[in-house]
C-alpha cells in the first residue's frame, strides 16, 4: 500500500565507523525493536518447544528462534512522532524456499497487514539485514504491532531485531 507522503524532516548526525568519523543524516526518527521483548506470542505447530517461539543468544545478541508456519509475536511500541516508515528486519533462516516474514499493526481495531517480505537462506545464525517494500502509516503514541511466520514451508526464521524508519510525514 503507497501513502501521499510529505517530505520528512532531515537532521544531521555523526556515526562512528570503526576509528573514523562520517557525517550522514538521519530521517527525525528510528524506532529499533528487540525481537526478544515480545510482549506475546501465539503458535500451535508442534516443534518439540514448550512455547510458540523460543529465545537464544548467539555471539553476544538475543534472537528468537523456532518459529514456524503460523507462528506470531507481538509487541507494543512507543511512536513519537506520526509518519510513514520504512521497515526492515535484522532475521536469518536455512530455509531454502518458504520462508517469509509478514508486518502486521493493529490500526482502528483491525490488524492490518503490510505484506510479508521473503527470507533468504544463508543459515540459521546468519543474520542479515532484509528490507520490506511496505509504508507503514504510523500515528504517534502507544501502537501494537505483531510479525507472522508467514511462509509455506513449517520452519520459517530467527529475528534479532526488526526497524521501523521514518520516510516522511503522513498526508493530510
Amino acid at each position: 500500500m503507497k501513502y501521499p507522503l510529505k517530505k520528512a524532516a532531515v537532521l544531521p548526525v555523526l556515526v562512528f565507523a570503526g576509528a573514523s568519523l562520517m557525517t550522514g543524516t538521519a530521517l527525525a526518527e528510528t524506532i529499533r525493536v528487540a525481537a526478544d521483548s515480545f510482549a506475546y506470542a501465539k503458535g500451535d505447530y508442534a516443534d518439540g518447544q514448550a512455547k510458540p517461539v523460543s529465545t537464544y543468544t548467539i555471539k553476544g545478541k538475543k534472537a528468537i528462534n523456532y518459529v514456524n508456519k503460523g507462528d506470531l509475536v507481538g509487541y507494543n511500541i512507543n511512536v513519537a512522532e506520526n509518519g510513514v516508515y520504512d521497515l526492515s528486519f535484522n532475521i536469518a533462516t536455512a530455509t531454502a524456499q518458504g520462508s517469509a516474514v509478514e508486518f502486521q499493526v493493529k490500526q482502528d481495531g483491525k490488524w492490518v497487514s503490510y505484506g510479508a517480505t521473503t527470507v533468504n537462506a544463508k543459515g540459521w545464525d546468519n543474520y542479515s539485514i532484509v528490507k520490506s517494500d511496505a509504508q507503514i502509516p504510523l500515528k504517534a503514541g502507544s501502537q501494537e504491532v505483531r510479525v507472522l511466520g508467514a511462509g509455506s514451508d513449517d520452519w520459517q526464521w530467527n529475528l534479532q531485531y526488526f526497524e521501523l524508519n521514518k520516510m516522511g510525514e503522513l498526508a493530510e
